[in-house]
């Protein structure tokens, strides 16, 4: 299989994963596409004249056994920059409503769903549907005695800061109005990206 991925790269002029795909298998309700490294991620897509759904790889190759099933009729993979393109020929019209990898990377599994042909044709311009690995699990590193920072390796951090205890028994100011009229207090945003206050409780209220 390497010399045959070393072929293709100097035959086409562009680059070919060392990573490649070892094996394709379809069901009736779903796709499973197992590798033998770690993809960057991948996407999926509908065609239509005739009918197919489109898997690209990035950073794996093309290779291994491909078996069809249910709605697709043959499965067949090829080359491209950066990874490579998975393409199943359907017998009916189906679309890819979801999908995910495994947690070390290498199992790709997308669930399938047949739909009505104006359905499917809808799905031809609806773009890509990406999916993307999930390699490392959260680890949560001591910052302080008051806070603690989780971080993981995909770059995602989420902060724990200690909120302050409210203090209650405050003197609300003195609110002068007619008493025969009701009282509106409008809680005006900031503008820009910060709309400010937006409970449904502080942005308007009425008294009589």
């Amino acid at each position: 299989m390497g010399a045959w991925m070393a072929f293709l790269s100097i035959w086409f002029g562009f680059p070919v994963a060392a990573q490649t795909v070892d094996a394709v298998d379809v069901g009736r309700d779903r796709i499973t596409i197992r590798l033998d490294a770690p993809a960057a991620g991948a996407a999926s897509f509908a065609l239509g004249g005739p009918d197919r759904l489109v898997v690209d790889l990035d950073g794996v190759g093309p290779g291994g056994r491909s078996e069809a099933g249910g709605a697709v009729r043959t499965v067949r993979q090829g080359a491209r920059t950066g990874g490579s393109r998975i393409v199943f020929d359907l017998t009916e019209p189906a679309i890819v409503t979801g999908g995910r990898f495994s947690d070390d990377g290498r199992r790709l599994t997308l669930t399938l769903r047949g739909v009505a042909p104006d359905r499917f044709a809808r799905a031809t311009t609806a773009g890509r549907m990406r999916f993307q690995p999930q390699l490392a699990m959260a680890t949560v590193v001591p910052a302080s005695s008051s806070a603690a920072m989780i971080v993981d390796r995909r770059q995602h951090a989420t902060a724990s800061i200690p909120v302050p205890r409210s203090r209650r028994g405050q003197r609300l100011p003195r609110i002068e109005g007619d008493a025969d009229r009701p009282l509106v207090v409008i809680d005006a945003g900031h503008g820009g990206h910060d709309p400010g206050a937006i409970s449904p409780m502080a942005a308007c209220r009425k008294r009589t």
